[in-house]
């Protein structure tokens, strides 16, 4: 044991002073117990376990029921059993809270005398680098949807504009008989402005919009959006409650827009909630300067595999929905510099997060 000892206080006096002050985690694995002998003063803020509550654990004590649990097993193992220099992998890890943490591990073999010893190793958390790597796929998506929309809307309003004139002359025809044909029109008529809508959010989506960018109260827009679904609220019997917590914060905008997306976050939460539900809307201003919007109901919430498919064209879960209303409330925001969230969980509810630079106004 004593010898063991020696060769794990070589093997960290070589790294710990390149990692003072450094974000990366170093740790070592004890060879054949599996259990953590060393690990860095920095995995705190990372996983927010101290590195005395985690020494003398097995290093499985961090996995997080995650699928990558199996990759960590086989490639600690597979070090540890040949000896190998084993490739960079990337594994979910459980922080003290219960969530994961995503991290990107190096694991490298100790050889003592020819027998593997341990392992040492590095891990840095990538949550931030993969966040960024989401937003930007999701830009780019947006962007070819973009240039997608605008030929394939130009192309069916064409024939679409044709369609709804020959429809109103053959129901002009049919005034004798309307009462027989009046349902079917009815459906026809709804039918063809359901296309016309999708069309219209394609061309939004497609070609840069004629905006213009005034200051305007953040408070006072979500009052005039709240105002306008006071009818839906009362026959349902929802309660609009807001919260601001900051008065008179501005934003530099195009106010129909931002209208626009409060218009859909509201209208989404009266439709996700149950007569008598509570919707709760509040407005703060942040440490750094922004305005912090929140929109939260207490609904039916979103599955979990449904909530990283919302912003993708044509997927909603709703039944009558174009999956295109969240598209564009994610490209108003990002035009206007802001960065929009949506948590939620099933049963439970809905939040969405809204941060937009603050206009100061000086007085």
């Amino acid at each position: 044991m004593r010898n063991n000892e020696v060769e794990v206080k070589e093997v960290i006096d070589q790294f710990e002073f390149l990692l003072r002050g450094s974000d990366h985690v170093f740790f070592y694995i004890h060879d054949p117990d599996h259990y953590w002998e060393y690990i860095s003063p920095s995995i705190s803020s990372i996983l927010g376990y101290s590195p005395d509550e985690l020494l003398g654990q097995k290093f499985e004590f961090l996995l997080s029921g995650d699928p990558t649990d199996k990759v960590v097993k086989e490639m600690t193992k597979a070090a540890l059993l040949k000896g190998n220099q084993m490739p960079t992998y990337k594994a979910v890890l459980r922080h003290k809270s219960g969530h994961g943490v995503e991290l990107e591990i190096l694991e490298t073999p100790v050889i003592r005398k020819g027998k593997v010893t341990g392992i040492q190793g590095f891990a840095i958390d990538i949550t931030e680098q993969r966040r960024v790597e989401d937003l930007l796929v999701k830009s780019e998506k947006l962007s070819l949807i973009g240039q997608l929309a605008a030929g394939v809307a130009h192309e069916v309003r064409n024939p679409l504009t044709s369609i709804k004139g020959f429809f109103q002359l053959m129901k002009d025809e049919f005034t004798e008989e309307s009462n027989k044909f009046e349902k079917y029109f009815s459906v026809i008529e709804t039918e063809l402005d359901r296309i016309n809508l999708i069309v219209s959010e394609f061309l939004f989506l497609s070609k840069p919009q004629a905006k213009k960018m005034e200051i305007k109260d953040i408070c006072e827009i979500l009052d005039t959006v709240i105002l306008l679904f006071h009818t839906q609220t009362n026959m349902k019997s929802i309660k609009v409650w807001r919260h601001y917590k900051n008065n008179h914060l501005s934003v530099l905008c195009e106010q129909n827009q931002l209208k626009q997306v409060f218009i859909n976050l509201l209208k989404n939460s009266v439709d996700a909630s149950d007569e008598g539900g509570n919707i709760y809307v509040s407005v703060e201003k942040t440490e750094d300067d922004k305005v912090h919007i929140c929109f939260q109901d207490e609904g039916c919430g979103i599955p979990k595999e449904a909530l990283a498919k919302l912003g993708e064209p044509f997927y909603t879960t709703k039944a009558d929905g174009t999956g295109l209303g969240v598209m564009i409330s994610y490209k108003i925001i990002k035009d206007h510099q802001g960065v929009i969230t949506i948590s939620s969980e099933e049963n439970m509810g809905t939040t969405v997060d809204i941060i937009l630079p603050l206009v100061k106004i000086e007085t």
